[in-house]
């Protein structure tokens, strides 16, 4: 799975590589018992937040939610991937989960004045 260094990446860039990996992933990252993961142990499965995670701190995480990770790059759009994790897990119980991500990011999007370029997807 693709490492995203969120230090280097504008807020538009994390969105986008957010949603875009959740759209194409086409399922959420859940445990067997439906819980959400930041990395699913199906394999590579990721919530909105997981991407910007290393395998390691996606484990050391597992349980806490963005805001409360802790390493250099804290602070670093931390709102924004806070939003987006809560778009993932608000929805892994929708037969639709897709289509119903789409609908919450779309009003992140809005929320930080990004573009939202996930039509096709």
């Amino acid at each position: 799975m693709k490492y995203y260094d969120i230090t280097q990446m504008t807020a538009q860039e994390v969105f986008d590589a957010s949603v875009s990996h959740v759209i194409e992933q086409g399922e959420p990252s859940i445990s067997d018992g439906g819980s959400c993961l930041y990395r699913s142990n199906k394999g590579n499965l990721a919530c909105a937040a997981g991407v910007f995670l290393t395998d390691e701190q996606a484990i050391d995480m597992e349980g806490e939610y963005w805001t409360a990770f802790k390493n250099p790059s804290r602070g670093w759009h931390e709102e924004l991937i806070d939003d987006l994790q809560s778009d993932h897990d608000n929805n892994i119980k929708s037969i639709a989960f897709v289509e119903k991500f789409k609908i919450e990011a779309k009003r992140t999007a809005e929320r930080f004045n990004l573009e939202w370029n996930h039509e096709r997807a």
